[in-house]
């Protein structure tokens, strides 16, 4: 979780974000660079890396870091687990948000899962199947090369291989996220249905690729944000899978530069 300031903007509007499960705010710092943005990121914070893992838990952190921003108002962005931290927090926490909290934008999640054997939940749930096998590779000694191939030896997917690598410190040669708590608490990650609404703007990005948001149900997205428009607020970006911010780097900032223009333009505060 990081807060970047915009200097394009406003200095008193900020775009706090949230990245997902085994990101990295790396990731978002090469998107906050990107031109349409013009972002400086202030301060990397203490995220979930070294917090008791669970969605309750991480709202409540998040809850109490807007809370202590005195400093204009914010917009949210959040990808995968990310996103769902911040529905969950927008939704249980509203009375003590809705005056800090502009807008919302949710990255490929949806805001609960419907079918418990759904091909999204599978796709969701491969990560736990990849994190127990790496968890039990003896990395000790090796280089970041080793290091990759025995991860690659365990996960097939190379792309989520390095995902798992950026989360070794090879120097420390130790794991950067506990593991065990996020295995533990994996079910309520996948399962845990956001309950309650939230009345505040909201877009949802989703990769037109990805099996994780539905192109055609979007009944759960009405049912917790009540002023959403469907045909408005609801973007599949083309040739772009899970990763979106990553896919399409270019596509991806200008429609959050868009949301960001929309909500903290003086006319529609």
């Amino acid at each position: 979780m990081m807060l970047i300031k915009s200097t394009k903007l406003n200095q008193v509007n900020n775009l706090v974000v949230l990245h997902g499960l085994c990101g990295q705010p790396s990731n978002f710092i090469e998107f906050a660079n990107q031109k349409q943005i013009i972002s400086q990121v202030n301060s990397h914070l203490l995220d979930w890396h070294t917090q008791k893992f669970n969605i309750n838990t991480q709202s409540l952190y998040l809850r109490d870091y807007i809370k202590n921003i005195t400093n204009g108002q914010i917009c949210l962005l959040g990808h995968s687990l990310g996103a769902k931290i911040i529905m969950n927090t927008l939704t249980q926490h509203k009375q003590q948000l809705e005056d800090k909290v502009k807008g919302a934008i949710i990255v490929d999640m949806q805001p609960f899962t419907q079918q418990r054997e759904g091909k999204e939940t599978k796709k969701l749930g491969i990560m736990k199947l990849y994190l127990g096998r790496v968890q039990n590779l003896n990395l000790a000694d090796k280089n970041e090369e080793q290091v990759l191939n025995e991860i690659e030896s365990v996960v097939p997917s190379k792309r989520i291989a390095r995902i798992l690598l950026q989360n070794y410190n090879i120097e420390a040669q130790q794991w950067r996220v506990d593991i065990d708590d996020i295995l533990h608490n994996y079910d309520d990650f996948l399962y845990h249905d956001i309950q309650g609404s939230w009345q505040g703007r909201v877009i949802i990005l989703a990769g037109k690729r990805s099996v994780i948001v539905s192109r055609s149900q979007f009944d759960p997205y009405k049912s917790i944000f009540s002023q959403i428009d469907l045909q408005r607020d609801i973007k599949f970006i083309k040739k772009a899978n899970h990763w979106v911010y990553n896919d399409k780097p270019t596509l991806f900032a200008n429609e959050v530069s868009n949301f960001l223009k929309e909500i903290f333009d003086e006319k529609h505060s």
